[in-house]
């Protein structure tokens, strides 16, 4: 046999060797698809964020009234049923902290004193001019209605909710955000009669407890 076709052949089949090789140690990718992570269906994400009971959030306040229009900071932080809410201006200084839980919320108001209320809503707007509907709003920034009382809602096209009306609130939702599994809020609007608040969420940080 002519020693060039021999010369050839074998460049030839060391380059398909050196090609085999390659493909066996290249990684496996694996196909990537929208429905690896489906959108939970409405039931289903009510369900997920109920069971969300430990959260930092950190944001921006909009506050709205005859009297004022003002713009502040603020930090939430949740462990089960206790809060902790610190408002402070663009400063950085302190306007009003509230703690507790639904049963027994403490109040500090810079410049106005502590208070212990049930009635957060009230004292707020009485000293503030503005109210905070701490309870509901435990809900509401999940992206789901407070489950003890009624609500009139609609859903956007991805399912999750647009507008809420309850415990005489009107709430608007126009932007989300996703962390790990969770669609959470990022933009919620609140409004009762000429009292409008609006929370910019900046952050949020899901704190897994055992």
């Amino acid at each position: 046999m002519n020693p060039y076709l021999l010369i050839h052949q074998g460049i030839r089949y060391a380059l398909a060797g050196l090609l085999v090789l390659l493909s066996a140690c290249a990684p496996l990718q694996q196909p990537t698809s929208s429905s690896d992570n489906p959108l939970l269906s409405w039931p289903q994400h009510q369900q997920q964020a109920l069971q969300l009971r430990h959260w930092d959030i950190m944001g921006k306040l909009g506050i709205r009234t005859p009297a004022q229009s003002n713009s502040a900071r603020f930090n939430w932080q949740q462990l089960e049923q206790q809060f902790d809410i610190r408002i402070t201006n663009l400063l950085g200084q302190s306007v009003a902290t509230l703690s507790g839980s639904n049963e027994d919320v403490h109040i500090n108001i810079a410049g106005r004193g502590e208070f212990d209320t049930l009635t957060p809503n009230a004292l707020l707007k009485k000293e503030l001019g503005w109210a905070l509907p701490v309870s509901m709003l435990n809900y509401w920034v999940k992206g789901i209605p407070a489950p003890d009382s009624e609500a009139i809602y609609q859903l956007n096209h991805q399912g999750r909710l647009e507008s809420l009306t309850q415990s005489g609130w009107q709430v608007n939702f126009s932007r989300y955000q996703t962390l790990e599994s969770h669609t959470l809020p990022g933009k919620i609007r609140l409004q009762q009669g000429d009292i409008t608040l609006t929370l910019l969420i900046k952050r949020w940080s899901l704190n897994h407890q055992p």
